[in-house]
C-alpha cells in the first residue's frame, strides 16, 4: 500500500520522522511536505496560481521523499496528483506538535492537508500530539499503526477525515469523540512602531475553553481523561438547522 506523509511542521520535524520510520516496513512510504513551518495555514492553496520549488529529499526507507516550498494542502495536492508517478491509497498528515482539536481544526495545516486528500477521494488521516512542551512521538505513531487497517477497512474511509489527537503521558485507551465546543483566542491588538513602520501584535496569550455542550465526549474531553481522540471531520459547513428560522428570506419571482 502507498502511503503519502505530509504535514504543517515542515520536512525536518520529528514528528514526521518518526511517523515514517514507524510504517516505513509495512507500507511504502513517500513523502511530500513543507520546507518549513505552515503551522495554522488552515487550507490555504497555492497550486491554482503559481509554481512552487521543490527539493528531493533523501530519508532512509522511504521511497521518495520532497520539500516544497508550498502549504500543506499544496504538497497533499501534489503528492496525490502525479508528483511521484504512483497512486496514492492513503495520506497521513502529522505527526503535528501540539493538538488539533475543538475549533482549532479550523486553523490547521494538519487538518487541512488530510482534507484537501478527501477532496481528491483518497482517504486522509491528521494525526496530533498534544503537547506543546516536548514529549514523545511514539505512542502517536504505533496509534496510527493500529488504526490503519480499521480506517482503510471502512466503505466510507474517502467521506471523512480521521482526526486524531494523543494525549502527552499515559494512555488509557481511544474514543470516538466528537468536536469540543469553540476556543476563544480574542486577545487586545497593540500598535507598536518598529523600524518606522506600524505593526500589529497579541497582547497576552491565554486561551479560554468553552465547556462543551455535545452528547457525546469532546475530543478535549477525551485527551484530558488518558484518551486518544478519534474524531471524523467533514467539510459539509451547511447550517442546516437554521433553514425554518430562514424560511422568511426566501423570494419567488411571480
Amino acid at each position: 500500500m502507498n502511503i503519502l506523509i505530509t504535514n504543517d511542521d515542515g520536512i525536518d520535524s520529528m514528528g514526521l520522522m518518526t511517523l515514517a520510520d514507524a510504517l516505513k516496513d509495512d507500507y511504502d512510504i513517500y513523502i511530500a511536505a513543507p520546507r518549513s513551518q505552515r503551522s495554522a495555514f488552515s487550507h490555504s492553496v497555492t497550486y491554482f496560481y503559481q509554481e512552487n520549488e521543490c527539493e528531493e529529499r533523501f530519508i532512509p526507507g522511504v521511497k521518495k521523499a520532497y520539500a516544497i516550498d508550498a502549504t500543506p494542502a499544496d504538497c497533499a495536492y501534489y503528492g496525490i496528483c502525479g508528483l511521484f508517478e504512483v497512486k496514492m491509497d492513503l495520506v497521513i498528515s502529522g505527526i503535528n506538535y501540539g493538538r488539533n482539536m475543538a475549533s482549532d481544526v479550523v486553523y490547521s495545516g494538519t487538518v487541512a492537508a488530510a482534507g484537501e486528500a478527501m477532496i481528491l477521494g483518497t482517504p486522509g488521516m491528521a494525526v496530533s500530539l498534544c503537547s506543546y512542551e516536548g514529549g514523545d512521538f511514539h505512542p502517536a505513531a504505533e496509534a496510527v499503526k493500529q488504526l490503519i487497517p480499521l480506517f482503510m477497512a471502512s466503505p466510507n474511509r474517502k467521506h471523512y477525515i480521521l482526526n486524531i489527537n494523543v494525549p502527552k503521558g499515559e494512555i488509557n485507551g481511544m474514543r470516538v469523540t466528537d468536536l469540543h465546543d469553540h476556543v476563544d483566542y480574542k486577545r487586545p491588538i497593540l500598535k507598536k512602531e518598529k523600524g518606522g513602520k506600524t505593526v500589529l501584535v497579541l497582547d497576552g496569550d491565554e486561551m479560554v475553553e468553552a465547556t462543551s455542550t455535545k452528547e457525546r465526549i469532546s475530543d478535549v474531553e477525551a485527551v484530558e481523561r488518558g484518551f486518544i481522540a478519534l474524531t471524523p471531520l467533514y467539510y459539509d459547513m451547511c447550517a442546516s438547522m437554521y433553514f425554518d428560522e430562514m424560511s422568511d428570506m426566501e423570494v419567488t419571482k411571480e
